[in-house]
């Protein structure tokens, strides 16, 4: 699988090479703080690049978008056999492609359940958003997009991944639709507003500063990831091998 491409990019295809471009830009930002992905040999990234390269070939919908690269690094990390985890990811696309979908449709259902989880167990949060008219809760696309994967530590996301992972029932990785989302959803926004209390405050703090009248749209929001300087989390792990 991973030598058609090649070929196609040994010859130049418009598509392979502009691809190629995209992926090879989030590989080198990813996980930059642990030197599974930073060695001087390039393993790991590279690895994560072909991986990367493979899916969005043979998937070309929804195809590559910013934050897939999040996704495969922590498994890479684990597993390390390229194509162990080429499988797993495929796996879990089944289950995630929606979420990167640019429809909006998942990511909404999301939003929808954080709103609901934050005025049922903070309604003092939950007053402060509404007050600040940034209840579509933008601020939180990311941490929702990468089911809180650049939230946490390194170290620690192996755990909060695995949890809502393996929450997903086994039918719907067989399931061929990808608009299905599970159940388990509810899990990642209940562990935003444990864990990221004080990070919606300042996000509240900063739309109060900001010159703007109102927080982006989806649309806007999905526009703007697009080109962030995405795969690195704000946390330093630098003793991670």
């Amino acid at each position: 699988m991973k030598e058609a491409w090649q070929n196609r990019y040994k010859q130049q295809d418009s598509e392979v090479v502009a691809l190629e471009n995209l992926i090879q830009k989030d590989v080198q930002r990813t996980d930059r703080s642990v030197k599974f992905f930073d060695d001087k040999e390039n393993l790991g990234r590279e690895k994560l690049f072909h991986i990367l390269m493979t899916y969005s070939v043979y998937h070309p919908e929804p195809g590559y978008v910013q934050g897939m690269n999040d996704m495969v690094a922590p498994i890479l990390y684990v597993i390390r056999d390229e194509a162990l985890v080429y499988a797993c990811f495929c796996t879990l696309m089944r289950h995630m492609s929606s979420i990167f979908h640019p429809n909006g449709i998942a990511m909404n259902r999301r939003l929808d359940l954080l709103r609901k989880t934050i005025r049922a167990i903070d309604i003092d949060l939950w007053t402060k958003i509404e007050q600040c008219d940034i209840g579509n809760l933008m601020f939180a696309y990311r941490w929702l997009l990468l089911d809180c994967k650049r939230e946490f530590p390194f170290k620690d996301i192996f755990r909060v991944l695995e949890t809502l992972w393996a929450s997903l029932p086994v039918d719907r990785f067989e399931s061929n639709n990808d608009n299905t989302l599970s159940d388990r959803d509810d899990l990642c926004p209940s562990s935003l507003c444990n864990q990221h209390r004080s990070s919606m405050l300042s996000s509240i703090s900063n739309t109060i500063l900001s010159s703007r009248s109102s927080s982006p749209t989806l649309e806007e929001t999905q526009s703007q990831h697009s080109s962030l300087d995405g795969g690195d989390s704000g946390y330093r792990d630098e003793h991670i091998p």
